[in-house]
């Protein structure tokens, strides 16, 4: 069972079987959360590995891929990451009006 989180903004749920694994995508501050059982995370260029009892969560810190298995049977959703409060609203300003973030009229050169 593979997730690919990095092309939804939803979250993702699965349900795990004892000794299931799953492979995810990573991406920086993706988020697991531990619904129900135990969860053994490993994250590739990572050398620390985490376990998550219900009801606890763990947020990646790299883009490296991600195994997690149940060690008992579980419940998990995967969250995408949170993204900065307002971060589209500059990138749809510098296309429609790409002088305008670009220093031009900031710089007051523009008259």
């Amino acid at each position: 069972m593979s997730l690919h989180p990095q092309i939804t903004r939803e979250a993702s749920a699965a349900t795990l079987r004892k000794g299931q694994l799953l492979a995810l995508a990573g991406r920086s501050g993706l988020r697991i959360d531990c619904r129900e059982g135990s969860l053994w995370i490993t994250q590739d260029r990572d050398p620390v590995d985490v376990v998550l009892e219900a009801g606890q969560s763990h947020v990646l810190a790299g883009d490296e891929r991600v195994l997690v298995q149940a060690l008992a049977p579980a419940r998990l959703v995967v969250r995408p990451p949170l993204r900065p409060a307002g971060a589209g609203w500059v990138a749809r300003l510098q296309r429609r009006w790409p002088g305008w973030l670009g220093g031009q009229m900031l710089s007051g050169s523009a008259h």
